[in-house]
């Protein structure tokens, strides 16, 4: 930022100040009282929105009855206006209106600036903030980035595992604290798990030797547990068998028992039936022939002696000595005849009926007599064979239980080795995770990636620092990874106000070289000695030399006019709060 022209009217102790700038270092003296710390004042408030007077605060805090106290004492209004190559500040008082307009800056490159000028405006800014505000400032002044992307694919080259990042890194957005205790509590939750797996309590050392207590067991036991139990399987069902053959025979034994005395009583029958058979036979070859000569006359045929068949009982006649069907010769129908041909065909099937009846009688009684052949050989197994059978099943039964709880013995103490096995795996697995999370949050710590992320943020500062000491013969400042500051390893805090005005010069000129501001203001060099500033002139003339700075103000009490200063610098002098260009 190249400033042009300075105006101030009727500020706190500046009654009224026109500076054209046309030199890159403006110096300004004056004796004590004058206004020299009020131009300070009056850049600070208008170009970086910032006061110092009344209490540190940002502009934007005070209050509208407050900014009455800037107006220079007995006046009513006050008015600055700075003027800079494509743009303009200004601050009107004590309404507290401030504008600031710069061409040509896109949105990023003018919160840069803002964010840059209480620093280059105010030095011992940089040492009074507080170590978060430092960090998170030289993060932006030196475009590290501590994105959430680039935090994984940090965590991801420290061979981290992708799905454990992944839960993390959303986190990072909000805070490496919020992150670092997520992992913390992941690393928590994984030594539960050990712990209500083990039963005892998570140890680093202890963790990855940990096993569970297996007991022994052999294959071969099992194996021949196994063929026992076969073998009373197959004895069981054997005299299971063998006990169910000699039940069987009793049942049988006994059902036949039961039925011996039905079956004596139906062959006892054999000879009344066959009688009967004999007799209903007769019968009905009597009724067979009546019928028969019935129907002839019912029919008209002339009355013949039919013969019935003795095997078919069909009626038949001899013709010639030969015996032919019977047929009888068409005469007159016999009335008689007619009627009493149904009665004679009801008894006719009443015989037909008797006859068959007596046959199955018949056919049932050889059958009972056959059966009642067959149960004469059968042999009921006496109470002893039965006896003895069930006694071997149920020893073999005994046997079979033992030989059961002898496998499943075998088979526990292998099955409780396995289960040993796979507790040891997991409570591993458990270890790993607690192990991996633990490694995230120390990633996550500030000693971790934000360490990297702040060497990386602290490397081109420092070096700049150390280049600035280099070039005035000052003392090293260094902002160290605490984001505490040293001169020469000594805490900023415990040095001379001399060395830490310089410690805070070279802060200034730092962060006006990344940010891009190019503009500084340094009030009071009169902390220097004669030495002290010959190092700054120096030092001032070598960054306008090298183009890396565009305005620089300084200020401090003189008894009169500096001269013999070097072409680039712009000598002012302050008195009663008034300031007159001077060549």
């Amino acid at each position: 930022m190249r400033i042009t022209k300075i105006e101030v009217e009727n500020v706190l102790a500046l009654k009224h100040v026109s500076i054209a700038v046309n030199q890159a270092i403006v110096w300004i003296s004056g004796e004590n009282g004058q206004g020299k710390s009020s131009l300070a004042e009056v850049m600070k408030h208008t170009l970086a929105n910032r006061v110092t007077r009344g209490g540190e605060k940002d502009a934007d805090q005070l209050k509208k009855n407050e900014f009455i106290n800037f107006v220079h004492w007995g006046e009513k209004l006050g008015a600055v206006r700075i003027a800079f190559e494509g743009g303009s500040a200004t601050l009107t008082l004590p309404k507290g209106t401030r504008t600031f307009n710069m061409d040509d800056l896109s949105m990023r490159q003018m919160q840069a600036m803002q964010a840059a000028m209480p620093y280059v405006m105010d030095p011992e800014r940089f040492a009074r903030a507080t170590a978060d505000e430092r960090r998170t400032y030289l993060f932006e002044l030196t475009k590290v980035d501590t994105s959430a992307k680039a935090v994984s694919q940090r965590l991801l080259a420290k061979g981290h595992a992708e799905e454990r990042v992944k839960m993390v890194a959303p986190l990072v957005a909000a805070s490496f604290g919020e992150a670092e205790g997520e992992a913390k509590l992941k690393a928590r939750d994984a030594k539960a798990a050990w712990k209500a797996l083990t039963g005892e309590t998570w140890g680093s050392e202890k963790a990855p030797e940990w096993k569970a207590v297996a007991p022994a067991f052999s294959d071969g036991d099992i194996a021949a547990a196994a063929a026992l139990v076969e073998q009373k399987t197959v004895e069981y069902g054997e005299a299971n068998q063998a006990l169910g053959v000699l039940n069987e025979k009793a049942r049988a034994y006994d059902a036949a028992a039961e039925q011996r005395a039905g079956l004596t009583l139906k062959a006892g029958r054999i000879d009344s039936i066959k009688v009967k058979l004999a007799t209903d036979e007769a019968e009905l070859a009597n009724w067979t022939q009546k019928v028969a000569e019935a129907q002839a006359l019912a029919e008209g045929g002339k009355a013949k002696t039919a013969l019935v068949c003795p095997h078919c009982a069909a009626l038949s006649e001899l013709q010639d000595g030969k015996l032919v069907e019977f047929v009888q010769v068409s005469k007159v129908a016999d009335g008689d005849a007619i009627a009493k041909l149904p009665e004679y065909r009801k008894a006719l099937a009443t015989m037909e009926t008797s006859v068959a009846n007596d046959k199955r009688d018949l056919a049932n009684a050889e059958a009972a007599v056959a059966s009642l052949d067959a149960l004469a050989d059968m042999e009921k197994p006496s109470s002893a064979d039965l006896e003895t059978a069930r006694a071997a099943v149920e020893r073999i039964t005994g046997e079979g239980r033992a030989a059961r709880a002898q496998f499943d013995a075998a088979q526990a103490l292998k099955t409780a080795a396995e289960s040993a096995e796979q507790k040891t795996t997991d409570a591993f697995a458990h270890h790993e995770s607690v192990a991996a999370w633990l490694a995230i949050a120390d990633a996550l710590s500030p000693t971790g990636i934000p360490a990297e992320l702040m060497a990386d943020a602290l490397e081109p500062f420092n070096t700049r620092l150390r280049e600035s000491a280099e070039q005035t013969y000052w003392k090293v400042t260094q902002i160290e990874s605490d984001m505490s500051i040293t001169v020469a390893g000594t805490p900023y805090h415990m040095e001379s106000e001399s060395h830490r005005w310089r410690s805070s010069a070279m802060h200034a000129e730092a962060i006006s070289h990344f940010s891009g501001v190019r503009l500084m203001v340094l009030d009071r060099y009169d902390l220097l000695d004669g030495t002290g500033r010959g190092d700054l002139i120096d030092w001032l003339q070598s960054i306008v030399s090298r183009g890396e700075i565009d305005t620089v103000l300084v200020m401090g009490t003189a008894g009169a006019m500096p001269s013999g200063l070097p072409g680039v610098f712009q000598t002012e002098w302050i008195s009663n709060g008034q300031i007159g260009v001077s060549a």
